[in-house]
């Protein structure tokens, strides 16, 4: 009686707490601390805790939470993807012809803001590791851009994917000129800034990833 009693009591008190929660170690292969916290989070319930130390991550939640972040991690901690990042600096006025060197991207840009004229000062590009940083110069007549920043973490899944990126871009003439951080589908076009400069008009950069193929 006394032991039916305890079992009684040991599941109520279960139930009154809440599921029951299960703890797991996770070995981190290539994700960065910063970025597998940044996966984990979003799926851990209010009473669940993770923590990293080194290249282990221990998850204390529910059985099914950790079958799901298993999966996810088991998605998202592979080797980093070599991706080619192209990047166009733009000048947004109201004079000159349409710039056939920009034509792929023109109405994306009337969409975005309300220039008359754009036309392609600078470009670059360099192929990027996830998980690493990149610098690039650029220059435009007597003008040097400089474009730095990091791919935090490139995905792809067959023919689509997608990259997350930080972005500075400075010139020795105007200074900073933009600081941002996007997620960008890979073989799109991302258009941020319209950072107005000089007199009469602004620069844009245009932001172009796709996987690179290796020969």
């Amino acid at each position: 009686m006394r032991r039916l009693l305890a079992i009684i009591l040991l599941s109520v008190l279960t139930a009154c707490g809440g599921p029951q929660l299960d703890t797991r170690t996770f070995q981190l292969r290539y994700l960065m601390e910063s970025a597998a916290l940044d996966i984990v989070r979003p799926y851990l319930m209010d009473r669940g805790t993770v923590a990293v130390a080194g290249r282990l991550m221990t998850v204390r939640d529910t059985r099914d939470n950790l079958e799901r972040i298993a999966g996810v991690l088991a998605e998202h901690d592979r080797p980093p993807a070599n991706i080619r990042l192209q990047f166009q600096i733009i000048r947004a006025d109201g004079a000159g012809p349409a710039d056939a060197s920009i034509a792929s991207i023109e109405a994306q840009l009337r969409r975005l803001f309300r220039f008359t004229g754009y036309r392609l000062l600078a470009q670059s590009s360099t192929v990027s590791t996830g998980h690493s940083g990149f610098r690039l110069r650029a220059t435009s007549g007597n003008d040097v851009y400089d474009i730095e920043g990091s791919l935090e973490d490139a995905l792809i899944m067959g023919d689509s994917g997608s990259a997350r990126l930080t972005i500075n871009l400075a010139s020795a003439r105007h200074g900073p000129i933009l600081n941002t951080r996007l997620n960008i589908r890979l073989g799109h076009t991302a258009v941020i800034g319209g950072q107005p400069v000089g007199e009469a008009g602004a620069l844009v950069l245009a932001v172009r990833a796709e996987p690179e193929v290796n020969p």
